[in-house]
C-alpha cells in the first residue's frame, strides 16, 4: 500500500493547483480506506480534474488571443484610437474577439460604401451642374 501512496502523493502534488472538491475527496478516501480500487478512483479524479483545469486554461489563452486579434483588426480597420483604448479595458471572453472583427468588417465595409457614395454624389453633383448651366440658343431657320 505504501506504494500506492507514494504514487497518488506524487500524482496530487503535481497537480495540486487543478484539484477541485473531487479530487480531495478521492484522496480522502483512498487515505481513510487504501487499496487499490481507491487509489484507481482518486487517480481518475484528479486526471479528470487536469484536463479539466487543462481546457480552462486553453479557453482563456484563446479568448485573451481572439480579443488581442480584435482589437487588432479594429486598429487597422481604421477606426479612432480612442474608441480602441476604451474596447481594451473590457475583460476577454470566449465571443468577444469574434464580435471586435465583425465590427472591424463592418468598420470596412462602412468606409467603402460611403467612399463609394460619396463618389456617386460628386458625379450626380456634376451632371446637375452641366444641366443646370443655361444653353445658347441657337437660331432655328423657319
Amino acid at each position: 500500500m505504501r506504494a500506492l501512496a507514494r504514487a497518488l502523493f506524487r500524482r496530487a502534488r503535481g497537480s495540486f493547483d487543478a484539484l477541485g472538491p473531487d479530487g480531495l475527496a478521492a484522496i480522502d478516501a483512498f487515505i481513510a480506506r487504501p487499496g487499490p480500487a481507491a487509489y484507481l478512483r482518486a487517480v481518475r479524479v484528479i486526471a479528470a480534474e487536469e484536463r479539466t483545469a487543462a481546457r480552462q486554461r486553453l479557453e482563456r489563452g484563446g479568448a485573451q488571443r481572439a480579443f488581442d486579434d480584435g482589437l487588432a483588426a479594429l486598429l487597422a480597420s481604421g477606426l479612432d484610437e480612442d474608441t480602441v483604448r476604451f474596447l481594451t479595458d473590457r475583460p476577454a471572453s470566449p465571443g468577444l474577439g469574434a464580435r471586435l472583427e465583425a465590427l472591424a468588417a463592418l468598420v470596412v465595409v462602412h468606409r467603402e460604401l460611403a467612399g463609394r457614395a460619396e463618389a456617386a454624389v460628386q458625379v450626380l453633383r456634376a451632371k446637375m451642374a452641366a444641366h443646370a448651366q443655361p444653353k445658347a440658343r441657337r437660331s432655328h431657320p423657319l
